[in-house]
């Protein structure tokens, strides 16, 4: 209801209710990053994922590393900083991605839609990702990034255009 104000009486005093415009992400307490109330639908694909910190060594009986926190913390830092990064400055509101435990302690950020699938892979130092994009037919990109400073220009756009 943003933007919506709540009249309360209180005491012969009236206050307004204004809801707050941004939905905080925390991890243990600790806030790592907010987003808009209009891109609020990501949240729950980013409190799912925080089950890939519950996996132990082995976890698929292939001799898989445990996931570390800063990984899965630098993931979502870089999508939020991605979708606000469109949000702001294109109004685009991006598709909610999957995310999955990724190969040797990485972090899979992914998505799969009836006209494009985007894959961001951040690897587990936190800082380096690779992406790779199609539009299942005859149409790709690939190439690798920072995950701290990206060029919004150069990656591909998480939306069905």
């Amino acid at each position: 209801m943003e933007g919506l104000n709540v009249q309360q009486e209180h005491h012969n005093k009236i206050e307004y209710y204004v809801p707050p415009k941004t939905v905080n992400i925390s991890l243990n307490g600790k806030v790592i990053g907010s987003l808009p109330n209009g891109l609020a639908y990501l949240l729950p694909k980013i409190e799912k994922s925080k089950s890939i910190l519950l996996l132990e060594d082995d976890w698929d009986s292939e001799g898989s590393e445990k996931y570390a926190e800063h990984t899965w913390v630098e993931s979502i830092k870089f999508l939020i900083n991605y979708a606000k990064t469109l949000y702001f400055d294109f109004n685009i509101s991006i598709d909610a991605p999957k995310i999955y435990e990724g190969p040797k302690g990485s972090i899979d950020i992914i998505w799969e839609v009836e006209k494009y699938r985007l894959v961001i892979n951040v690897n587990k130092n936190g800082e380096d990702a690779l992406f790779y994009s199609d539009n299942y037919k005859d149409q790709r990109s690939e190439g690798v990034f920072k995950v701290t400073h990206f060029n919004r220009f150069l990656l591909p756009i998480a939306t069905q255009i």
